[in-house]
């Protein structure tokens, strides 16, 4: 699956992340094979299992100066200290973060992989969540990028609340399932 040539992407997964790991590791490595910068923001355990997967590939090692990793949480908590997110913090620290990858690879393109949004859903902020997609459709409508995010929401599950999710899903240009290999 060309992963890259999609604008904004979305992935659901449940309990079971394994199918997400590698649909990221899969992002990030066609990335970085094509000269671009990557940016991922996601949880500790995650940026774990996705370096482990890409060490496991030919040449990551010189082409890591192309990835920033950042913790999710704590670029979360920046873009909200009073609990709420504001779109000028969002512009200085995400924007500012994509406009200097962006500098530092004028040539290549650039793609980012987050997990900010799906925090926040899953720590119930529906609202929240669903303004970050907007701040990220509106940074995405005025630098080119590709955006790949990630939400623990299983479909199957009686929690499960179809309404809250059809927003989510119109934020983006495409669902990328994941039984995706």
């Amino acid at each position: 699956m060309d992963l890259g040539r999609y604008r904004h992407l979305v992935q659901f997964y449940g309990s079971q992340d394994g199918t997400l790991i590698r649909n990221v590791a899969d992002f990030i490595d066609e990335g970085l094979q094509l000269g671009e910068s990557v940016l991922a923001i996601a949880t500790p355990e995650h940026c774990d299992a996705v370096l482990a997967a890409l060490s496991n590939r030919r040449g990551l090692h010189m082409r890591s100066r192309q990835l920033v990793v950042l913790d999710a949480q704590a670029t979360l908590d920046q873009l909200m200290p009073d609990g709420a997110l504001d779109w000028r913090r969002f512009e200085q620290i995400a924007g500012g973060m994509i406009r200097s990858l962006r500098r530092a690879n004028p040539r290549g393109g650039l793609r980012a992989y987050g997990e900010m949004v799906g925090m926040l859903w899953s720590d119930g902020q529906i609202e929240a969540a669903v303004q970050l997609e907007k701040f990220w459709n509106a940074l995405l409508g005025s630098t080119e990028f590709t955006l790949f995010c990630g939400y623990a929401i299983d479909v199957a599950s009686e929690e499960f609340q179809s309404e809250h999710v059809r927003e989510v899903v119109r934020a983006h240009t495409h669902v990328i399932p994941s039984s995706a290999a």
